[in-house]
């Protein structure tokens, strides 16, 4: 059963969002999310609130309207498990929804109705994105990663999302947002085989909707033991720092782009690189800690997906200074000397053998 209230004064105080606000549905546990979400969404937006407990839905849940707000009680209060949620992979051409319910993303939140939800668009989006989402406050889970949904939680042609004191746990990439502008992912615990946070825009003919993802940040992050901690395809602008990287592939990859900032972050024991960056240009990467990797930062060779984004030339006009490098084999590593920048900088920065501190 589903509780609803009026609360404009709560709202004004603790809700971000402007738009119908004081519309607040109360979820209780075992309840039905999806219900609750649309209920709200005809109603303009507003919040709904899962209260403490394990909710175990059969399909993905979607969030399909602008000004809305999914809360869980507390990250270790509230379980969403998708454990026992198992859908085909969705293939290209695909139209019309998916007639199990299930996409690739377990709670997305996206305008889009049809099969082409991810990981691939078929087609190009129509109509405006969705504004103004925020997820907090909860666990999702998945015991197995055999089959969809692949993704914790997704914003897709999303701008303005807020992930935030989010746990995503046993899903192949724990965040995602893509073609979505100025998206924040803070204070989140993520378990993943692939990735755990993840920013992509497809460019180039046919499916570009627009040049590249403007705008976000990974800040206050906890990811062990996948392939990449931050990955950041074909954007412009983004922030990361303070996050704690330990034990993956790659600790930040950024393909194509510029104007990112990687600071503050502490990564330790990649197996390839801490920080890998491929025709970045115009970036600043300073202040991180890292340690027992084989190479600090890795300036990739030629890469034609990049280059397909708009992002052709090498990595150039990079500033990269004040980090500490510990244990690490190769500070600095440019893979092809004839397929980097003459302007990158590196100045205060510091290199010992001693383990991570």
């Amino acid at each position: 059963m589903l509780k609803k209230c009026s609360a404009v004064f709560f709202a004004l105080l603790f809700y971000p969002i402007s738009v119908a606000a004081q519309v607040i549905v109360e979820v209780p546990a075992g309840g039905d999310i999806q219900a609750a979400l649309n209920d709200v969404c005809s109603q303009g937006g507003g919040t709904v609130n899962l209260a403490a407990g394990t909710y175990n839905p059969t399909k993905s849940i979607l969030i399909q309207c602008s000004n809305i707000r999914l809360a869980g009680a507390g990250l270790n209060e509230t379980t969403i498990d998708f454990t026992s949620v198992h859908g085909a992979g969705l293939s290209c051409p695909a139209s019309g929804p998916s007639p199990t319910g299930i996409y690739p993303g377990a709670i997305a939140a996206t305008p889009i109705h049809s099969q082409q939800e991810l990981t691939g668009p078929c087609t190009v989006p129509e109509g405006a994105p969705l504004d103004n989402v925020e997820f907090r406050d909860f666990m999702v889970k998945r015991g197995t990663p055999s089959g969809l949904p692949v993704i914790g939680v997704l914003a897709l042609w999303t701008n303005n999302a807020v992930f935030q004191n989010v746990k995503s746990d046993g899903f192949p990439v724990g965040f995602r947002a893509d073609r979505s502008d100025n998206v924040t992912f803070a204070n989140n615990t993520v378990t993943a085989f692939s990735t755990c946070v993840q920013f992509g825009e497809f460019g180039g003919a046919p499916l570009q909707v627009k040049p590249h993802t403007i705008g976000g940040s990974v800040h206050d992050i906890v990811c062990q033991n996948a392939a990449f901690g931050v990955d950041i395809s074909n954007a412009v602008g983004i922030d990361v720092h303070h996050n704690a990287l330990q034990g993956n592939q790659i600790g930040i990859q950024a393909i194509g782009g510029s104007g990112h900032s990687f600071h503050f972050n502490t990564i330790k024991g990649e197996s390839i690189a801490g920080i890998h960056v491929a025709q970045v240009s115009g970036s600043s990467i300073h202040h991180n800690t890292l340690c027992q990797s084989p190479v600090g930062l890795r300036y990739a060779g030629f890469s034609s997906s990049a280059a397909s984004w708009g992002w052709p030339d090498p990595s150039n006009e990079n500033v990269v200074h004040h980090n500490d490098f510990h244990g690490v084999t190769t500070p600095i590593l440019t893979v092809d000397p004839n397929f980097i920048g003459t302007d990158n900088l590196d100045f205060k920065n510091t290199e010992d053998s001693i383990i991570c501190p």
